[in-house]
């Protein structure tokens, strides 16, 4: 009954947490404002009118307040503090007047806001209900760096391996002095911070005030992985840097060997199930399963292995067991699944039951799997048949070494 409550109550709390959010949700859209953003670059004493409109997205009756946040609130004038709207309508254009001040020192984006905010409803006892839901459209004001400056973004479009990737750093020139050569040498960086590769983008001149990007290619024939992305900028006597991670591929381990060795039909089969992790970096908690169907689709194995970690780019080994007890002599089909970072692959499989020997199939491999290496029987004629051939070969060596000396 315990149990019951308490269950109860999770549900009775849930059902509340999603009313309140959709209730949330529904207050955020009944209020807009736009533009969201306005940027202007700094002149001393520059006054500019700049329009904006506040929309009423549920046209519902309600009243806005309007005010100033920021850096430069005092630089702004609002026209309109109050707001009302009537169902009836759906926005209002309205305009504010900035005047900047005659210096601003510090250099780079000053940012002042504009804020709607909805005024909850007053009650008859002079209380206020509902939540307040405010909007903002922001005032960017761009101010010079002294001398010649750049901004630097940067933004890499991943490729597969073999494929090609795209670096491209914006560079945007916010200093008070044209830039007449600028370019980036961009290295790629492995996992011990080893240099890989590097190239160049083209060299272009950038005025202030203007952006350019710059853009290089680079082959990415190289291991699925991470990689860092190390840009160094040169623009005419100055030199910036910036860097930035990305992949090239993803994670991937693949299937190279699956053995069974010392079988006997009715005992227990070691299946011996090898991976190879392709990725630059260590994969965690890998485990595969072996599953096998008798001629009649049913599941008569599956197996799951304990979880591995897979070192990067090396051959990991799992075991998964069958017990055979039961089992009849035969051909069955089965999968081999690999699971590993919300991934999984599989593998359709042919297994050969003997008394003595079990054969695996991994069907789609580039060679044939098989297993029961360690057959005594199997040994004894490898080497038989070695023996021979050397044995050959050193009879055909002294035969032609005779001849050549007789016909000395």
């Amino acid at each position: 009954m315990k149990k019951q409550n308490n269950k109860i109550t999770k549900t009775f709390y849930l059902v509340i947490a999603i009313i309140f959010l959709i209730a949330f949700a529904q207050d955020v859209l009944a209020l807009g404002i736009t533009p969201g953003r306005a940027v202007y670059d700094y002149a001393p004493g520059r006054q500019e009118d700049v329009a904006f409109k506040v929309i009423n997205n549920e046209h519902k009756n309600m009243k806005i307040l309007l005010y100033v946040e920021g850096e430069l609130n005092q630089s702004i004038t609002l026209y309109n503090t109050v707001l009302e709207f009537t169902s009836s309508e759906e926005e209002k254009d309205l305009k504010y007047t900035f005047k900047l001040p005659e210096s601003l020192e510090e250099p780079g984006m000053h940012v002042t806001r504009i804020i709607a905010r909805e005024i909850p409803e007053k009650t008859d006892e002079g209380t206020f209900v509902g939540a307040t839901v405010a909007v903002a459209s922001e005032l960017y004001i761009k101010v010079p760096y002294y001398g010649k400056y750049l901004e630097l973004k940067m933004t890499i479009r991943e490729s597969d391996v073999n494929g090609t990737t795209i670096f491209d750093v914006s560079a945007s020139n916010f200093g008070e002095q044209n830039i007449a050569r600028a370019y980036a040498i961009i290295d790629i960086l492995g996992k011990t911070n080893e240099i890989i590769d590097t190239v160049k983008t083209e060299t272009f001149a950038i005025d202030t005030k203007q952006r350019k990007d710059l853009i290089a290619e680079w082959k990415a024939n190289v291991n699925p992985g991470t990689y860092v992305a190390k840009a160094t900028i040169i623009y005419d006597e100055k030199i910036d840097t910036i860097e930035k991670t990305f992949t090239v591929g993803t994670e991937r381990i693949d299937l190279v060997d699956v053995v069974v060795e010392d079988f006997r039909l009715g005992g227990i089969a070691k299946f011996t199930i090898v991976g190879e992790n392709k990725w630059n970096s260590e994969i965690k908690d890998v485990y595969s399963r072996v599953v096998i169907y008798d001629s009649a689709d049913r599941t008569i194995a599956d197996s799951r292995s304990a979880s591995v970690d897979f070192p990067a780019l090396k051959r990991t080994t799992m075991f998964a067991f069958w017990d055979t007890a039961g089992i009849d002599v035969g051909r069955y089909e089965g999968k081999i699944f690999l699971y590993y970072s919300n991934k999984s692959i599989d593998k359709e499989i042919k297994v050969n039951v003997q008394t003595d020997q079990l054969d695996v199939e991994v069907v789609g491999l580039t060679a044939k799997v098989v297993g029961n290496r360690s057959s005594d029987n199997t040994t004894f004629w490898l080497i038989a048949i070695v023996v021979i051939l050397i044995l050959i070969n050193a009879a055909w060596f002294l035969y032609f070494k005779n001849r050549l000396n007789r016909k000395k």
